[in-house]
């Protein structure tokens, strides 16, 4: 077997791994994150703790209602 056909080949198997990875990730992300949506009517601080938040509709925030998102 050429040289080309072996780093080919090599190639090939390391994407393979690399698109598992990836899905592996995205599944556990989906899996952790807490689904919002809807009508925020009150002051709401999201905490680093819950995240990822994933906003799976629309989400409505009242007029003089707050949403904090704390980093750290």
């Amino acid at each position: 077997m050429k040289k080309g056909a072996v780093l080919l080949i090599a190639v090939q198997i390391a994407m393979k791994r690399l698109l598992l990875l990836l899905v592996l990730a995205l599944a556990v992300c989906s899996l952790t994150s807490i689904n919002v949506g809807g009508h925020i009517l009150q002051d709401t601080i999201w905490y680093p703790a819950n995240n990822p938040h994933a906003i799976n509709s629309f989400l409505y925030i009242d007029a003089g209602v707050s949403l904090t998102e704390r980093l750290l």
